[in-house]
C-alpha cells in the first residue's frame, strides 16, 4: 500500500527546556590626577549558573549548575597619561598653532585586565564515571572515578 507522503517517516519533537541566572558585585573606581594622569579599576565577582541539562535521562527537571560561562573574578586596571607637551604644558608651552597641533595633545595609555577561568566540571563522574565535563584530559573508567591518562602531556 502506498503511503500519501512517503518522505514524512515520523513525528520527533524537540523541546527547549532550561534557565540561566547571573548575580555579580561590580566595583568601579577611577581617580584623575593634576599631573595629566587618570587611572581606573574594574572588579567584577559573579556566579552565572544555569539549568540546561539532566544529570539521569528520567530527570524531570534540568539539573543546576555552574555554567560553562562563569568566571567568577574580572579585574581591569588602566591608565592615561597626557604628555605635558603643547601650549600650556610645561614642554612646548609657547609653541606655534601648526607645532602644537603635530606635538600636543598626545597620550600615553595601559590596560591590564585579569580573569578567572573555567570552573572545572566533573560531569556525571560520581554515578557512571562520565568525564565530559573535563576539556583535554583523557578519562578512563577505575572504581567508579575518572583519572587523567599518563599518555597526554599539557602542551
Amino acid at each position: 500500500m502506498l503511503l500519501p507522503y512517503p518522505q514524512f517517516t515520523g513525528v520527533s519533537l524537540d523541546t527547549q527546556q532550561g534557565y540561566s541566572w547571573y548575580h555579580s558585585l561590580q566595583v568601579t573606581g577611577e581617580r584623575r590626577f593634576r599631573n595629566g594622569l587618570t587611572a581606573t579599576g574594574t572588579y567584577t565577582w559573579s556566579k552565572d549558573m544555569d539549568a540546561t541539562s539532566f544529570l539521569n535521562p528520567g530527570d524531570a527537571v534540568p539539573t543546576r549548575m555552574i555554567s560553562s560561562l562563569d568566571r567568577t573574578h574580572y579585574l581591569a586596571l588602566s591608565a592615561i597619561y597626557e604628555l605635558p607637551i603643547g601650549r600650556g604644558h610645561f614642554l612646548l608651552g609657547n609653541s606655534s598653532k601648526i607645532l602644537n597641533t603635530i606635538l600636543g595633545g598626545w597620550q600615553l595609555e595601559g590596560v591590564y585586565r585579569y580573569q578567572s577561568g573555567q570552573a572545572l566540571g566533573f560531569g556525571n563522574a560520581l554515578l557512571n564515571g562520565s568525564c565530559n565535563g573535563w576539556t583535554g584530559i583523557a578519562c578512563r573508567r577505575i572504581s567508579g572515578a575518572c583519572t587523567r591518562s599518563s599518555t597526554l602531556r599539557a602542551l
